[in-house]
């Protein structure tokens, strides 16, 4: 799996120390450290949909109770 650092974060590789790109790098996906960075939103996939966590339902507020 390729992953690109999100616009405005630093990210760097845990094992050469070297600062991700727009070019991206290939990890593997099941690793926990890249799965961690990925999952708080570091780095990202760059062939994936691009969801705002506004557009996406699972970020949406709750309606107001009446």
């Amino acid at each position: 799996m390729r992953v690109v650092a999100v616009p405005g974060r630093l990210v760097r590789d845990p094992v050469t120390r070297r600062v991700i790109d727009d070019a991206g790098i290939d990890v593997d996906p099941d690793d926990v450290t890249w799965a961690r960075l990925i999952a708080d939103g570091d780095v990202r996939d760059p062939d994936a949909a691009d969801l705002e966590p506004e557009a996406d339902p699972a970020f949406a507020a709750p309606a107001p109770k009446e």
